[in-house]
């Protein structure tokens, strides 16, 4: 590559206790941005970003690193591509965030290594520009690719730009992996970048980022005879959070979800649609709360029955009335709830016994235990058992994890725990 020249900058909330670059071709003026989309163009918009693209392409988009998930605030990747008449266009983002500063050489190279996992084998690199785009580094490098499909290797010309900007509300910075793919005949790798331009140039970023963080946090505490449960039901704004106490919860959509017996059962809903169940208060003082993680497959133990739980009914926290009964529940059964079989709960049961145990999966996809083994247990949006397993910004969970267990930890002896307190606590660890 021999031009370099410098790139463009281009709650709900309740407290429950019971407790990329632009490069710039010097003298071309690739791109004219205004506020209206041009005609013969569609705007894409999500996910704390908007861009333009030609509308004879097609929109794709999955998660990442799974992309078996749907794409979300924290991971995914979006494409607009489109075969016709010989030729082949592809532009593509990818976006993940990570707690600390990356190193976008780091980025890039991994972006390649991840290429050849896929059996799209880097052949040449051309040379590797340093800029700026919307006032972050950026690293920017045109290469080619072969694609070994089985039946014939296809060659492409690829620019590629990584940056990244720091998410506010995500309490992350966000990565930028973003592509421009052609075959070579129709494209040199100088002329790749300048079609990555145009669409860079009305590429515009959200530094905050501002869809919902989720922040649910579940904490026990027991000194001597006294046993507290509490938990915080944050985010979600369009879900409406309900408390219901009786022998059933009637849905504003008329259903109704019956118990054996009287209970407390907290959650959110729709006016219609899907319900988001969420803590149990069994009157015999067994509570049961959770933190919503990712979704990761499950193992499925051949020694255990299967159970089949709908996700608005009937599970654990109903078919339980102790700690006990819900570890030999999970010694007994798989609790499946989707198709394939997949995990994205963590559950945290207390009882009056002063007992609580946190349970989920560990990173082989297996049930565990993280019991209570001191005054206190705290579970937030990331999993104990592997703690790369989470919901939302993996920073943020564990900040508040963190927060929860220093204030408990000033707790030392029965008359301290007090609802207050605990109260206290849960609100300084509440997410808006």
């Amino acid at each position: 590559m021999k031009h370099a020249s410098k790139l463009n900058d281009l709650n709900s909330k309740s407290i429950l206790a019971v407790l990329i670059i632009v490069l710039s071709l010097t003298g071309i003026n690739l791109w004219r941005h205004s506020d209206a989309t041009p005609v013969g163009y569609e705007t894409f918009s999500g996910y704390g970003f908007s861009f333009e693209y030609p509308n004879r392409l097609d929109e794709h988009s999955w998660g990442y690193p799974e992309s078996y998930n749907p794409p979300d605030m924290f991971g995914g990747t979006v494409q607009v591509k489109k075969y016709w008449d010989g030729k082949w266009e592809n532009f593509w983002i990818r976006w993940y965030t990570l707690p600390g500063e990356p190193d976008l050489m780091d980025e890039l190279n991994a972006h390649y290594d991840q290429m050849d996992e896929w059996e799209c084998i880097i052949d040449e690199k051309e040379q590797l520009i340093t800029s700026e785009f919307h006032d972050h580094e950026a690293l920017v490098q045109s290469y080619t690719f072969i694609e070994y499909s089985g039946e014939r290797d296809v060659e492409y010309m690829t620019a590629s730009i990584v940056w990244s900007q720091y998410c506010s509300s995500l309490h992350a910075n966000r990565v930028y992996v973003i592509s421009y793919i052609a075959y070579p005949e129709h494209a040199t790798g100088e002329q790749a970048i300048e079609k990555l331009q145009q669409y860079l140039d009305t590429f515009n970023p959200d530094t905050s980022a501002s869809e919902e963080v989720t922040g649910c946090s579940v904490i026990t505490c027991s000194i001597g005879d006294t046993i507290l449960f509490g938990y915080n039901l944050d985010g979600h704004s369009d879900l409406t959070p309900f408390i219901g106490f009786g022998d059933h919860l009637e849905f504003s959509d008329g259903e109704t979800l019956s118990f054996d017996d009287p209970l407390c059962f907290t959650g959110r809903m729709l006016p219609t649609g899907p319900r988001d169940g969420y803590g149990v208060f069994k009157a015999n003082g067994f509570c049961h709360a959770g933190n919503s993680l990712s979704s990761q497959p499950m193992y499925i133990d051949p020694e255990k029955r299967n159970y089949t739980q709908d996700v608005d009914g009937p599970g654990p926290a109903f078919e339980c009335s102790s700690v006990l009964d819900a570890i030999d529940f999970f010694d007994t059964y798989n609790l499946l709830r989707s198709d394939p079989p997949e995990w994205w709960w963590q559950y945290h049961f207390a009882d009056s016994s002063g007992k609580a145990v946190v349970i989920a999966t560990n990173k082989n996809g297996k049930i565990g235990y993280t019991r209570l083994d001191s005054n206190y247990l705290v579970s937030t949006n990331h999993n104990l058992l592997n703690p790369n397993h989470h919901d939302g910004s993996l920073v943020e969970s564990r900040d508040r994890y963190d927060e929860a267990c220093e204030l408990l930890e000033e707790i030392t002896d029965e008359e301290e725990l007090t609802f207050e307190n605990i109260a206290n606590v849960l609100e300084a660890i509440s997410v808006e």
